[in-house]
């Protein structure tokens, strides 16, 4: 892929755009482009080095899935191109991001740190796009070039869902969804709720990997199920084996008489969310170990 054609192409098809519109839209472009590299967090040092060092040419992206070095650095040769002074800060080791003044403004990019690389897939509002110091006019402009650019057509994402999570928690679905002081267990509206999950990271044609679906379904998650029953469902989080990319991730609901098991499987080049089959739970009892291993021997038991 080349960036850098994209932006000149950009540019002259909306002459109308400012600078700032323009940035915004490099900022949004390279979150759908690129996902996290999980790998990095298993790594030996050599592998991690290799993953932190990497540097693309924003003229040929032939590697996307990357880390915060590799993105800041991509970043910034955007920025240089618009003639655009920007620099690279170092946070808390090893993480990075970038800071730029546009507009008498100083802006923080920072697109790893707070999912932004999944979060502008599902179309949520970013979290690494914003001023360093707190400015409605800053907001003002944000809002106004989403607009613009066509991401934000009426609502963000994560405000859709806000208003959607209002209407399924309050319509009769349950009761006392802050208190963990409950008389019963609705299973049949949890295991309702976790096919209803499974629709919507399966039907979904914004994500595929690994990470953003993961991010995905944990955030729709957190958003639909009350916290009585996110307590009933056991969440391992992903693991991994050698050879790279074999990971896993799966829930469970904790003493349905169901007994089903899902995972996070990849099938043609997609992760979805679907019931383990006996062979997937041998698998994983026999290739990774996590707290709930003794639960997935007692299921296959059963």
């Amino acid at each position: 892929m080349n960036l850098k054609e994209e932006i000149l192409s950009m540019q002259l098809s909306h002459p109308e755009w400012d600078l700032f519109t323009l940035v915004r839209w490099i900022y949004l472009k390279t979150c759908t482009i690129f996902t996290y590299d999980w790998k990095y967090f298993y790594g030996n040092d050599f592998q991690k080095k290799e993953i932190y060092d990497l540097t693309l040419d924003i003229s040929h992206i032939t590697v996307t899935d990357i880390i915060c070095s590799t993105w800041a650095r991509l970043f910034v040769d955007a920025l240089h191109f618009l003639d655009i002074d920007a620099r690279i800060v170092n946070d808390v080791p090893p993480h990075c991001y970038v800071l730029f003044e546009l507009n008498g403004m100083t802006i923080v990019a920072d697109a790893t740190k707070g999912y932004d690389l999944s979060r502008v897939k599902v179309g949520c509002s970013t979290n690494g796009f914003k001023a360093l110091h707190f400015s409605k006019d800053f907001l003002q402009k944000l809002d106004f070039s989403d607009e613009i650019i066509g991401y934000k057509q009426m609502l963000y994402t994560d405000e859709a869902i806000k208003r959607l999570k209002t209407d399924f928690l309050e319509d009769g679905y349950t009761n006392n969804q802050n208190s963990f002081e409950f008389a019963n267990v609705d299973y049949k509206q949890i295991i309702f709720k976790i096919e209803l999950l499974q629709t919507l990271i399966n039907d979904t044609r914004k994500v595929k990997k690994f990470h953003d679906t993961d991010f995905y379904l944990s955030y729709l998650g957190r958003n639909l199920l009350t916290s009585q029953e996110r307590y009933e469902i056991l969440i391992q989080p992903y693991w991994r084996i050698e050879p790279y990319p074999d990971i896993i991730n799966f829930l469970a609901v904790r003493d349905c008489m169901q007994k089903d098991i899902y995972i996070l499987k990849c099938f043609d080049d997609k992760y979805r969310l679907e019931r383990a089959t006996h062979e997937d739970i041998d698998y994983y009892i026999t290739n990774y170990h996590g707290k709930y291993e003794q639960l997935l021997l007692q299921y296959k038991k059963n």
